[in-house]
């Protein structure tokens, strides 16, 4: 979703009709650095959620799913 939303401002930015001038340009800029960057993180965080998703077990029980429920709960 943020992905879709920098490329739709970055697009509308370089078809230069939303604002014009110096301060367009230098802001433009930023934005296609940041949704460069964004990309890269992106790119380097799926995989890291992916591994993290495969240890889980795929099934566990009422007591156990809890449990877990209540790690992610800060209890």
């Amino acid at each position: 979703m943020l992905k879709k939303q920098l490329q739709t401002a970055a697009r509308d930015m370089d078809g230069k009709k939303v604002w014009v001038g110096k301060a367009a340009g230098a802001w433009a800029k930023e934005l296609e650095g940041r949704r460069s960057r964004m990309k890269v993180l992106v790119e380097k965080l799926v995989p890291a959620v992916d591994a993290e998703i495969a240890k889980c077990p795929e099934k566990v029980t009422p007591g156990e799913a809890r449990m877990m429920r209540m790690d992610l709960q800060g209890y």
